[in-house]
């Protein structure tokens, strides 16, 4: 359309119902003048409608002049119904469009390539390249293996670990909690409030108490523990068992210690205390002489002792009472071939005048049987059966060898600088 004078030309849509009636006219007018433009009008035919015609006009009353050219007519198809997809192009539909925007749904099959493989990296995250080992397939979804039980997935060496795990050690209890009376056959336990100390975390834990029974005329060695679940210490029931492997069954279970109890032939017997936390305890399977086991150790039995902080010479004791459980422990040799396993509370009087515990002794000199050596390899060996050798206040000797033994002390203390 061109248009050169009066008013800008106009073209409309007239439709009209079967007896002429005009029903409705869409129409669209010229902008500007003097420049060829298209105009086109738009119109939905209305119900009742039977035909149209096209008026292209000005509505200058004082007339004008404009020009046509190319002058055409078309049907709006619906691309819903009347438009069918091509070999070439397709429709889209609206559930994949967002303001007329594309949405991808990566979880639709007929999408292809879905791998990460063919993402590039972006300016804030890069992709981390996953050899097929390094995962782990578990319900059709790759987790880290290191997270799924039984995988077989492990560590690249232990300094992946904590050094507390394996450079220190791992857990000790503040205190030795166990202590028990017997009332004919029934064995009362009361637990004292113990924390559990470990790589700079410490758990408190409540009071507690329960009760056995035992037959009269036996001996049995009593594990008592917690299960934590929420590692998170506080109040906890009591867990009492005769079966070594009663903690271990859990995956949260906190060993407190052992009590060995002994119910007389006709009930009742002697209260004690429990090994666990500060046991200060030798390795059953220590020798305190030729032939003698520690873990065989009875009341009266001669144990060879020294006292330096008196100045008091080797000497002979017998030995006052006895306790045994289950401890954390070192194995400690020194450079004359002397060997210890013992409770990771375990103290040691120094020939220097200082104390310490067995964890810190790596370089330390300490007595053996041979006279004044050095401990040049320290290793934790995990929870051991210990026993508990009460000989009033003195460092006794026990060994691997029970002609190479290492002298360590039975009672705790502050250490000495």
């Amino acid at each position: 359309m061109f248009a050169q004078s009066g008013a800008p030309a106009a073209v409309q849509i007239r439709f009209y119902d079967g007896t002429g009636t005009l029903l409705f006219n869409p129409q669209s007018a010229a902008t500007a003048f003097n420049v060829w433009q298209i105009v086109q009008a738009l119109g939905t035919a209305p119900t009742g409608a039977v035909y149209f015609t096209i008026l292209a006009y000005n509505p200058n009353t004082a007339g004008g002049i404009f020009n046509l050219d190319a002058v055409r007519v078309a049907r709006v198809r619906s691309i819903d119904t009347e438009v069918q997809d091509g070999a070439t192009y397709g429709r889209t539909a609206q559930t994949y469009l967002d303001t007329n925007r594309p949405v991808f749904d990566l979880n639709d099959s007929f999408h292809r390539n879905k791998s990460m493989d063919y993402l590039p990296d972006g300016p804030s995250g890069n992709r981390s390249a996953l050899a097929n080992a390094d995962i782990y397939v578990s319900g059709g979804v790759n987790r880290v293996g290191l997270r799924v039980a039984g995988s077989g997935h492990t560590v690249g060496d232990q300094r992946n670990l904590l050094l507390q795990t394996w450079g220190g050690m791992r857990s000790v209890l503040s205190n030795s909690p166990i202590s028990f009376s017997i009332s004919g056959t029934t064995v009362n336990f009361s637990v004292a409030a113990v924390t559990l100390q470990g790589a700079g975390t410490n758990l408190n834990y409540a009071a507690s108490s329960g009760s056995v029974t035992q037959s009269a005329g036996t001996t049995s060695t009593w594990f008592l523990y917690y299960i934590d679940d929420a590692q998170a210490g506080g109040s906890l029931p009591l867990h009492i068992t005769t079966n070594p492997g009663g903690c271990a069954s859990f995956p949260n279970g906190m060993l407190l210690g052992t009590a060995t109890v002994t119910v007389a032939s006709g009930g009742g017997g002697s209260g004690g205390t429990g090994g666990g936390g500060g046991g200060y305890c030798v390795a059953d399977d220590m020798f305190i002489a030729p032939g003698r086991l520690a873990g065989d150790a009875e009341i009266g039995d001669p144990f060879d002792c020294i006292d330096l902080p008196t100045a008091a010479g080797k000497h002979v004791r017998a030995l006052q009472g006895v306790s045994r459980g289950v401890e954390e422990c070192v194995r400690m040799i020194t450079n004359d071939g002397c060997a210890l396993v013992c409770s990771v509370s375990t103290p040691f009087d120094l020939p220097n005048g200082r104390s310490t515990t067995a964890p810190h002794m790596l370089g330390e000199q300490v007595i053996t049987d041979l006279g004044i050596a050095t401990v040049t390899s320290l290793a934790l060996v995990g929870p051991q059966p210990v026993t508990r050798a009460h000989l009033g206040g003195v460092s006794y000797a026990a060994g691997a060898d029970p002609h190479r033994r290492i002298y360590s002390h039975n009672i705790g203390g502050t250490s000495k600088p």
